[in-house]
């Protein structure tokens, strides 16, 4: 309004009727204002992009544009920090409180796999599809997080193998030796998928085509991988071993797990799991 009035009074003081100097600024203005106008679907096209760049709780923030080491603490991560770090204390702190033998690698061997895990899902997740260098690397840090859990994951259970075998005891007989079977095996197509998709693209037809694969690699990890695990090891709290000869309770193990996906589902991009990025982005 001071603007208005300013213009008027200066076209009023350069000659002229007041009449048309007001006729005059209001043209001004009204040319201007349709020129800054801008349609609904392009507002609702922004505003939905802007939402699915988002996390599925809470603001993203400005972690994009931040060092890739800020990743493993922004938002909701400090709580699957600290899951992961009080199931590995657990179950650690359990096998080196008795006598150990050649079986205790396979609990400490997978509870840090676990971690590790962890410590891959969460440096990628804030990375968006318009920060293509930082997208890289952190794609690049997520699969040597992957490369040392797989090497934790099959050298416990090339342990577990051996010593039933040494000590003519049978196989899959619980709960948790089945879901941890199904386990092994799911993440090693995982890995392998993961892999392929990141240094061998040739494999699948070419970059763009693997790229068109990433969000089915995402959601299997979200939805059946990490569950699995922490399933796996709750149900290790069940088994004799776990229960009656480390002693581990099963409710701090619950405690600790639920801390983990309280970190990481709410940091989830909805964009990623729809596969959508701009054009030229990884």
């Amino acid at each position: 309004m001071t603007g208005f009035m300013f213009r008027l009074a200066t076209r009023g003081h350069k000659g002229g009727s007041w009449w048309m100097s007001m006729r005059a600024v209001c043209r001004e203005d009204c040319v201007s204002a349709l020129l800054n106008i801008r349609s609904p679907q392009h507002g609702r096209t922004r505003a939905r992009g802007a939402a699915e760049e988002e996390p599925l709780l809470g603001e993203s923030g400005t972690e994009d544009q931040r060092n890739l080491t800020y990743n493993w603490v922004q938002g909701t991560a400090p709580l699957a920090q600290i899951g992961g770090l009080v199931l590995l204390v657990i179950i650690w702190a359990s096998v080196f409180s008795h006598k150990m033998i050649v079986f205790d690698g396979h609990p400490l061997l997978n509870s840090l796999a676990v971690l590790l895990a962890i410590e891959a899902v969460l440096v990628l997740q804030p990375t968006g599809f318009h920060n293509v260098e930082q997208k890289r690397n952190a794609a690049y840090i997520h699969a040597s997080f992957v490369a040392l859990a797989a090497v934790c994951f099959f050298s416990a259970l090339g342990i577990v193998i051996w010593h039933k075998q040494h000590s003519h005891i049978s196989h899959f007989e619980t709960i948790h030796s089945k879901f941890g079977i199904l386990t092994y095996i799911l993440i090693v197509i995982q890995a392998f998928i993961g892999f392929t998709q990141l240094f061998v693209p040739q494999l699948y037809g070419g970059e763009e085509n693997a790229k068109k694969l990433y969000k089915y690699h995402r959601i299997t990890g979200y939805l059946v991988i990490l569950p699995l695990l922490l399933v796996t090891l709750i149900l290790a709290t069940r088994t004799y071993y776990g229960a009656k000869v480390l002693h581990i309770k099963t409710w701090a193990v619950v405690l600790a797990s639920l801390a983990v996906v309280l970190g990481i589902y709410p940091r989830i991009k909805v964009e990623k799991l729809r596969g959508h990025r701009q054009t030229g982005s990884h």
